[in-house]
């Protein structure tokens, strides 16, 4: 297809706007600071330090009183620490009540009892890292786990953990020892997890012999920060939790929250977080990071909730409306729901699974979980099924779901010799592990696989730059991908997502110009936003945007955004415009130069991008046939 270039002219350094996309907006924690510090910090005048943890070396420190500028003080700290962060913000992942379900279906339709006729488990640890627990509500009780090496009331730290009277867990919020739940989600979601069972009152959880930790990391006005999680985590791994069940989100991808996960994860923890509530495939965290497993939440019909989050990161998904729990006081709701409550589901049968075997690893109850889950149009591998994976954890063969490929990254590279590391790309997907034979050829000729995984594939193109890229899994073509053409490396968007409307199309479709399209319709406020990730990208000083694109009636006006990662975690920071146009009928397209590009990378290597359209005809479509972001 032939462009018609006049939109912008191609290599335009682009004069970065001050107009903003519309977001939701919550700042990062007006006195903390999270400081990467081998040693424990000294106090001034100025903070206290909250907390040191030496097995990873961060600290917390909070201002007696919140300064005039922050970010002042934080730069002015940086001269002094190895790195300082924002204590940065995340929203719990709720959905609004719904009652009008039947009682505990959401626990028949995952087979719950039918797993529960091959075990009930044993007492297993797991953190519910939450607003807190009520923990003496006469369905949890019995199910809470108690300190064996704390003496209540003593005002002591009789284990030598760092914390006095940590009998069932800890409040990190407002560091002391009673985790009680005021805002009223966390107690719900240790419900789900590990309700009691046979009591004859209330509900049950999917893992009624769990031990449930509770970790109050959120204050009582329902938001959680970094320098609560962070300690939460590490008490957690310390203390041995097997499984965490964290029902929050954000983008939330600073190094002392991702370094205090991989802590966790080193130490055997098998985490599990809430996708969030966005209606988007642009990925949320801490679901987002590959050693998390993410959850999205599936309605009565076991479909997608309108309100999920999905994608290539989404890896389960559970029930997420109108499910019955403990409340605070000792009730119960048959209306909580959302991904948080999608997430417990997941973190119960976890802990089902490690209390019917619990010398399995982390990785195994992973693997049961997500190779017996039956597919929906929400995840990479579907709906659980409790019954198939308590078969699988005690020793039945799952028979793996159908290999598929989602996307590979960098899609092209840049061949001179400096640049020789990038020639190892990256595939993901689902069932590329063994015992399946997996072979990757560029223009028919096979290429070294010299990394593997259950869902990537670490591959060596070598000093060429294919045209065509095909995956074999078992002697059977699964895809074949195009590559984009240039010299540069270049990475093409792995998530294709519209809020509001519907879309098509993957995310493969706009490697290169060949008329083959991802679309989104236009909503009925007439606009279009149309949403795309980069993952991995490797940062450059400055980069390029490409969007080829056409609409299907033109009227409006186009403006594309990319997300500032130095505002604040998604979702609570802001879109840049780099760029605007008239919608045109005409296939068009446009390269935005972008500088200083590290602004727009997070420290994952993602880049968010939205296309947003307004000012559109009823029923325009969106037509994309290239978008791509390169390193010239």
């Amino acid at each position: 297809m032939a462009y018609n270039e006049s939109v912008l002219p191609l290599g335009l350094a682009v004069i970065v706007l001050n107009r903003e996309l519309p977001s939701v907006s919550f700042p990062p924690h007006p006195r903390r600071l999270i400081i990467k510090s081998e040693s424990r910090p000294k106090a001034t005048k100025d903070y206290r330090v909250v907390w040191h943890l030496p097995e990873i070396g961060y600290a917390a420190i909070e201002f007696n009183k919140a300064p005039k500028n922050l970010a002042a003080e934080r730069a002015r700290l940086e001269t002094m620490f190895d790195s300082v962060e924002y204590d940065r913000g995340a929203r719990l992942a709720y959905n609004p009540n719904d009652a009008n379900w039947p009682q505990m279906w959401h626990f028949q339709t995952i087979k719950a009892n039918l797993a529960w006729d091959l075990s009930f488990g044993s007492p297993i640890k797991v953190a519910v890292i939450d607003t807190g627990l009520d923990y003496n509500h006469p369905d949890l009780a019995g199910n809470v786990w108690t300190n064996p090496g704390e003496i209540a009331g003593n005002g002591l730290d009789d284990d030598g953990n760092g914390y006095a009277d940590d009998i069932h867990g800890y409040d990190f919020a407002y560091m002391d020892s009673e985790p009680d739940d005021v805002y009223g989600h966390g107690t719900p979601c240790a419900g789900l997890v590990g309700a009691v069972q046979d009591n004859t009152i209330g509900v049950t959880g999917i893992a009624p012999n769990a031990r449930i930790m509770g970790l109050k990391a959120c204050i009582d006005s329902g938001y959680l920060y970094d320098s609560f999680l962070i300690p939460a985590y590490i008490y957690a791994a310390n203390m041995g939790a097997r499984v965490f069940s964290m029902s929050y989100f954000s983008d939330r991808v600073s190094s002392g929250e991702k370094t205090a996960m991989d802590y966790a994860v080193a130490h055997g923890v098998l985490p599990i977080a809430a996708a969030g509530n966005s209606n988007s495939g642009i990925p949320y965290y801490p679901s987002g990071y590959d050693n998390v497993v993410a959850v999205g939440a599936l309605d009565g019909g076991s479909n997608r909730a309108g309100f999920s989050n999905f994608g290539t990161w989404v890896d389960v998904a559970a029930p997420g409306v109108s499910l019955w729990a403990p409340t605070v006081g000792g009730g119960y709701t048959s209306g909580f729901g959302g991904t948080s409550g999608a997430t417990p589901h997941v973190a119960g049968l976890a802990t089902l699974l490690l209390g019917a075997r619990p010398s399995a690893t982390a990785d195994e109850i992973r693997a049961a979980i997500e190779d017996t889950a039956s597919p929906v149009n929400v995840s990479t591998y579907g709906k659980l099924d409790c019954q198939l994976a308590m078969q699988a954890i005690l020793g039945s063969p799952a028979t793996l779901p159908a290999a598929q490929f989602q996307y590979m990254t960098p899609a092209a590279y840049d061949m001179t010799a400096d640049r020789a590391f990038e020639q190892i790309v990256t595939i993901k997907g689902r069932s590329l592990g063994m015992p399946n034979t997996v072979e990757v050829l560029a223009d028919g000729e096979s290429l070294p696989i010299v990394g593997r995984t259950r869902q990537t594939l670490s591959v060596e193109v070598g000093a060429r730059r294919p045209n065509a890229f095909t995956l074999k899994v078992n002697g059977a073509v699964v895809a074949t991908w195009g590559s984009p053409s240039g010299t540069e490396t270049t990475y093409a968007a792995t998530e294709v997502s519209s809020q509001g409307t519907s879309y098509s199309g993957s995310s493969s479709a706009m490697i290169k110009s060949d008329a083959s399209y991802a679309m989104s319709g236009t909503r009925g406020d007439g606009t279009i936003r149309f949403e795309s990730v980069f993952r991995l990208v490797k940062p450059a000083s400055t980069m390029k945007l490409r969007l080829g694109r056409s609409y299907t009636q033109s009227g409006g006006t186009e403006r594309v955004y990319l997300y500032d990662w130095t505002s604040a975690s998604y979702p609570y920071g802001n879109f840049v415009e780099v760029g605007s146009a008239p919608t045109s009928t005409a296939a068009t397209s446009v390269e935005y130069t972008i500088p200083n590009a590290s602004r727009f990378i997070d420290v994952e290597g993602s880049v968010y991008v939205v296309v947003y359209a307004d000012g559109m005809p009823g029923g325009t479509e969106l037509r994309v046939d290239v978008l791509n972001y390169s390193r010239p």
